[in-house]
């Protein structure tokens, strides 16, 4: 609400929607995936006049960095997760391990399932190796680095870069242990995996005819404001 109700134009033409209103159509419209003649029935406005609320709520809150969360955490876990687009403009929207077309976010969380960092879209086709590095130098802005970063074995091989801070479970019968074994890795690196499943609830995600720069925008908005 603070945010939208501070991105309202201070000169021009009165909006026809209030902070209240433009905050629940946003809500509605990545939820359930509403088409804009259902929004112009529920709030008695033209359906353009919908659609450009929606779009300004979007770019607003994309634009505004999310709140990190107040308390400590014990560990932080990463990961991606891919969403279907409908084309890609790029050869590499296409990846051939789960055969669709999409772009990549990389998420980190804590111990308590609250999201910390959102990476930019990335091509489905790249690795979360190439993702992470991509994006350390960003990313080592926001993170306690005496906290351990949990990972997947996608991640072997960032000892180095993150001065030992990401911990990976090892690959069984190598004879040089670079990294300690974590105990209840995977019990713990599922808190990522759960966040995924809520972000999975919002339908506009599986609208394939979104451009895949929307999709990108609402996930990020999604995991940033409505997922905490």
């Amino acid at each position: 609400m603070r945010v939208l109700r501070s991105r309202r134009p201070a000169t021009g033409r009165p909006q026809c929607l209030t902070a209240l209103e433009q905050a629940v159509l946003f809500l509605f419209k990545p939820r359930y995936n509403l088409p804009d003649r259902a929004l112009e029935a529920l709030f008695g406005v033209d359906h353009v006049t919908a659609s450009r609320a929606f779009n300004r709520a979007l770019a607003s809150l994309n634009k505004v960095r999310a709140p990190l969360p107040a308390a400590e955490a014990a560990w932080y876990v990463v990961d991606t997760t891919t969403l279907r687009i409908g084309k890609g403009e790029q050869h590499g929207h296409f990846t051939g391990y789960k055969h669709l077309i999409g772009v990549k976010l990389q998420v980190v969380v804590n111990d308590r399932r609250e999201v910390v960092d959102v990476s930019p879209a990335h091509l489905a086709s790249a690795h979360d190796y190439r993702i992470f590095v991509r994006e350390w130098h960003r990313l080592a802005q926001k993170l306690d680095r005496a906290v351990p970063l949990l990972a997947g074995k996608a991640y072997i091989g960032l000892h180095r870069l993150t001065e030992g801070q990401i911990q990976v479970p090892l690959k069984r019968g190598t004879r040089h242990q670079v990294v300690p074994t974590v105990e209840n890795l995977p019990s713990k690196r599922v808190r990522v995996e759960h966040v995924f499943a809520r972000l999975k609830l919002f339908r506009a995600l599986t609208n394939s005819h979104f451009h895949h720069s929307r999709i990108a925008a609402m996930a990020t908005v999604i995991l940033n404001w409505l997922i905490r």
